[in-house]
């Protein structure tokens, strides 16, 4: 595992690596107390993985005294089966944009948390129908890659990507789910930052 190493996969890494970190934090801003804060919040996500090592908001919110939590209302939640994938991919991408040096203090539970979401992918390259799912599960696969250097998420990591590539629309953007006339900003924006991270 090369975590703290500049194995030169990844430029968007380097920031992160623990030589650089401080330079940065001096740079923009970063404080004693923010890293704290981020260290604290990365202690309270490992407090809420499932055995399975997914994270679940539905089962977080009734751990934390929701007893009805309510159900999203966002268009593309609709589609999912689960919203465990998008949101285990974003708990993931949490620690991946800490840096080598908190995925390596929670190396358990953070490679826990990527074999479950490398399970969920579809023969066809998909996490799930919405391509926010689509877009945000091989990112933090592809973070999860550059941090580690485990080459058995490359296969993985792949698939994602082309899977994501032939969802494009013809006129550059992304939708919602299949390839249509309609290109959503946001949704774009988390496809085109897959690419930029598999590059």
């Amino acid at each position: 595992v090369l975590f703290g190493q500049d194995t030169g996969r990844s430029a968007f890494i380097r920031p992160r690596l623990p030589r650089n970190k401080k330079l940065n934090l001096e740079k923009f801003g970063g404080t004693e107390e923010t890293e704290k804060a981020v260290s604290e919040a990365l202690a309270w996500f490992m407090r809420q993985q499932e055995e399975d090592g997914r994270w679940s908001p539905r089962l977080i919110a009734l751990r934390c005294g929701d007893e009805e939590p309510q159900a999203a209302e966002s268009e593309w939640l609709v589609h999912e089966a689960s919203i465990d994938v998008p949101a285990t991919a974003l708990v993931l991408l949490c620690f991946s944009g800490a840096g080598p040096d908190q995925v390596k203090r929670y190396y358990k539970g953070y490679t826990k948390g990527v074999t479950w979401l490398r399970k969920q992918q579809k023969g066809d390259g998909g996490f799930g129908e919405a391509n926010y799912t689509n877009a945000i599960a091989p990112t933090a696969l592809l973070e999860a890659y550059a941090v580690t250097g485990d080459k058995n998420l490359r296969g993985a990591c792949e698939k994602g990507i082309n899977r994501l590539k032939r969802m494009q629309c013809s006129l550059g953007g992304w939708d919602y789910l299949d390839p249509s006339g309609r290109n959503d900003l946001s949704i774009t924006g988390w496809n085109v930052w897959a690419l930029i991270t598999a590059e």
